[in-house]
């Protein structure tokens, strides 16, 4: 009878010990597979941050170049004004040849190219963790386009974000009273934005 019970004691206890096990691996394994499910939608919700900061950058990219053009139609308005006034008083015998817009407007890219290049770290009070962004510009002059890639980066999230603008342009418009060429100005317009998938 006592080999019985010691029997019957051990694979109680052998048992116990098993089921304990059992216990341990599942609960093991679903705090695992939660931790993981956790990091992931971590790692989600860094890398939408993480673009977003992308996205404010070409805002702010936008208005640098922006205030960079506006100028130069200043300029060029203010230049092309000057000659017609200069031209309409010489009464003919001159080749009409008025500023060139172009020329104005790269001379003035080209002053300022390099303030657009920059990064800037934590630009957002709202995010706690650390977050920069980074813009580097490159001027295409054959194709008056002005490249930029931006990277925003949140924590260890990281996007890159290449967008292409399309520098403003003059256009003919008919002609004015004198039978001078008018001219208006094509804005700067962004013409493309996509995400690259490695940095």
């Amino acid at each position: 009878m006592r080999r019985e019970k010691r029997k019957i004691t051990g694979s109680i206890v052998l048992t116990t010990i098993i089921i304990c096990l059992l216990v341990t691996i599942i609960v093991v394994t679903f705090y695992n597979l939660v931790y993981e499910n956790h990091i992931s939608v971590q790692s989600n919700v860094n890398g939408i941050r993480a673009y977003y900061i992308s996205e404010s950058a070409i805002d702010v990219l936008y208005n640098d170049i922006n205030k960079v053009c506006e100028k130069a139609i200043e300029k060029y308005f203010e230049e092309l004004f000057n000659y017609k006034i200069y031209y309409i008083n010489l009464e003919g015998g001159v080749d009409y040849c008025p500023p060139d817009f172009q020329n104005i407007l790269k001379t003035n890219i080209l002053l300022n190219i390099s303030s657009f290049n920059r990064t800037v770290n934590n630009p957002f009070s709202s995010y706690v963790h650390d977050h920069s962004y980074k813009i580097t510009v490159d001027y295409v002059v054959s194709y008056n386009i002005i490249k930029a890639d931006i990277i925003g980066r949140y924590l260890h999230a990281r996007k890159p974000i290449t967008v292409e603008f399309d520098l403003p342009t003059e256009i003919f418009d008919g002609v004015d009273e004198f039978g001078l060429p008018k001219l208006k100005i094509k804005p700067l317009k962004l013409i493309k934005i996509y995400q690259n998938l490695t940095i």
